[in-house]
């Protein structure tokens, strides 16, 4: 049980899949925090909302499917809420609404194609298949 946890912290926060988010953060000039911080704090947060969402997908049966649509949904409304109250970002209201988008964009395409693809293509056979 506890390796299947740490394999998924792992696939969450190995470079693959945090490379796109360096890029986003670095072309994002109205930021209020460093890049060196984000290099550090990303892949670690990542791991752990994938920890979460196969905690998730186990609690409530989820297909894995369904696991990432609901892990997008929870990790990006979570990211919106952080970013605003704490003031990561200075945007007009435009702005806000272009981040707003440009977040679910990344996250989707992050969940459910990158992190899918990374533990789909890791996934071992069970025990006592013919693979």
């Amino acid at each position: 049980m506890i390796v299947g946890y740490l394999e998924q912290f792992v696939l969450g926060s190995c470079a693959f899949a945090a490379l796109p988010w360096f890029y986003a953060i670095h072309h994002e000039p109205k930021r209020r925090y460093s890049y060196y911080a984000a290099t550090m704090f990303v892949p670690v947060t990542m791991g752990l909302w994938n920890v979460l969402s196969l905690f998730l997908s186990e609690h409530f049966g989820l297909s894995l499917r369904m696991r990432f649509v609901t892990i997008t949904a929870i990790n990006y409304v979570v990211n919106l809420l952080n970013v605003g109250t704490r003031g990561l970002y200075v945007f007009s209201l435009r702005g806000w609404v272009g981040y707003a988008g440009r977040s679910l964009l990344l996250y989707a395409v992050h969940w459910n194609v990158v992190v899918h693809w990374l533990v789909v293509s890791t996934a071992r056979p069970p025990p006592g298949s013919p693979c």
